[in-house]
């Protein structure tokens, strides 16, 4: 029987190191996408001295610091600022429909 390999089969296969985002398998490291058809270009990818270097520096920083930001797809950027600004939209309305005064 023929397993179908998606995007999130491979996420799964490698949850350590890449994440999905927008359909693009991210390195959590290296903040750089990575063709996910093909097994060996991740494995190139994960062997790699740059992915290796930055494994390292990624995990010490969150050693010292704990917490570590992850770069965005503009596309989830867009619906994270769309979401917030529907929030926005919502509570002035709110406000509006109880005679609460914006000043």
């Amino acid at each position: 029987m023929v397993r179908k390999v998606t995007i999130y089969t491979r996420a799964a296969e490698y949850s350590n190191d890449f994440r999905v985002d927008d359909g693009l398998l991210l390195c959590i490291y290296c903040n750089h996408s990575v063709k996910w058809e093909k097994k060996s270009s991740i494995k190139d990818h994960i062997q790699g001295v740059t992915h290796c270097a930055k494994k390292r520096e990624y995990e010490n920083k969150q050693k010292t610091n704990g917490n570590v930001l992850q770069q965005r797809t503009i596309a989830s950027t867009i619906l994270n600022a769309n979401s917030k600004n529907e929030l926005i939209e919502d509570l002035i309305h709110a406000f509006a429909v109880a005679d609460i005064p914006l000043e």
